[in-house]
């Protein structure tokens, strides 16, 4: 794609069955079917599955769908003996191993072994961030990307319970849960933090060191080796030496 150039001058490859409309990205087809037409797909769905409920336009995908209970997996890979209860999902891993790449992305010519591998890379090019954050707000072209950036929220949270505010005189300070050593701004506390971090790993380091000495001594008084009695230098020794 050229500087300046719209992702959304590309062919309109995606129809929808409802009404011939098209559209350049899968994603803007799920899109408008989900706002314009899901009233009515809702209403076509007459065939549920009796365990999970979910509904199906054709006869044929609700009993592909009883394979995820049955756990039965009528479609086997020939090179690895790996079972699928979807022929496309078979489909799919025969390409792992042929290395055949058949949907290429019109914009920078990236392959991929998956329709919808494809769909999210599209995502890169388009700008669609359909996944957003309820805390921040920032979104993602994918969920599991979403998923790791609400990690980060955790992990600032957990780390809140560390310290804790001590407010007077006008002034907060950032206390230590340690130690209780108070620090006006919490950059300077969790360097603080850090020394009571270097401590614990010395002090773990320290019992390795005293675990395998002690494991030392015990090995050798195992061996049944007596210990060497070394002469009394303490006092002048006399050595005798004789010449033939």
């Amino acid at each position: 794609m050229y500087p300046g150039q719209s992702v959304y001058t590309m062919s309109q490859k995606f129809s929808c069955d409802e009404c011939d409309e098209a559209f350049p990205l899968y994603d803007l087809l799920k899109a408008h079917i989900r706002t314009t037409h899901s009233l009515a797909s809702q209403q076509q769905r007459s065939y549920c599955c009796a365990i999970c409920n979910k509904a199906f336009t054709q006869r044929t995908n609700l009993r592909t769908h009883e394979r995820v209970h049955s756990g039965e997996r009528p479609y086997k890979c020939a090179m690895c003996s790996k079972a699928f209860y979807q022929r496309t999902n078979l489909r799919n891993h025969i390409r792992t191993h042929t290395n055949e790449r058949p949907y290429t992305c019109t914009v920078c010519g990236r392959a991929f072994t998956q329709r919808g591998n494809l769909y999210l890379h599209e995502r890169i090019h388009s700008g669609i961030r359909p996944f957003q954050c309820n805390i921040c707000e920032r979104a993602f072209s994918q969920k599991g990307n979403l998923k790791s950036h609400l990690r980060t929220h955790e992990r600032k949270k957990d780390a809140g319970k560390n310290y804790s505010k001590v407010e007077g005189n006008n002034i907060t300070a950032f206390a230590c849960g340690e130690c209780g050593k108070a620090f006006q701004r919490q950059s300077l506390l969790k360097c603080h933090e850090k020394t009571h971090q270097l401590e614990q790993q010395s002090l773990k380091q320290k019992g390795c060191e005293d675990k395998e000495e002690d494991m030392t001594l015990s090995n050798y008084k195992q061996s049944g080796i007596s210990q060497a009695v070394f002469p009394d230098t303490s006092s002048p020794l006399l050595l005798r030496i004789t010449t033939k």
